[in-house]
């Protein structure tokens, strides 16, 4: 199975509401707020730099991302 990872943070609006997609579509996922010291270090092992960024099976996607795109890339 694939692993999706999406790092936020706390004052992201648009984490929130990729969050919330992601919820509503009963999409699993690990969010990793880069608001705390082990969100920050796991933020800078895959080079983000900008929210929200999503991680599939080790591939960063930035940004907002559509669900048939997402569910594709879990496949």
């Amino acid at each position: 199975m694939k692993h999706l990872i999406v790092f936020t943070g706390t004052k992201c609006k648009s984490c929130h509401a990729f969050i919330a997609k992601l919820q509503k579509h009963n999409i699993p996922f690990k969010e990793v707020s880069v608001d705390t010291p082990d969100g920050a270090m796991m933020a800078s092992k895959y080079h983000v730099r900008s929210l929200p960024t999503t991680i599939i099976n080790g591939t960063s996607y930035i940004g907002d991302m559509s669900i048939n795109k997402i569910q594709e890339k879990l496949k």
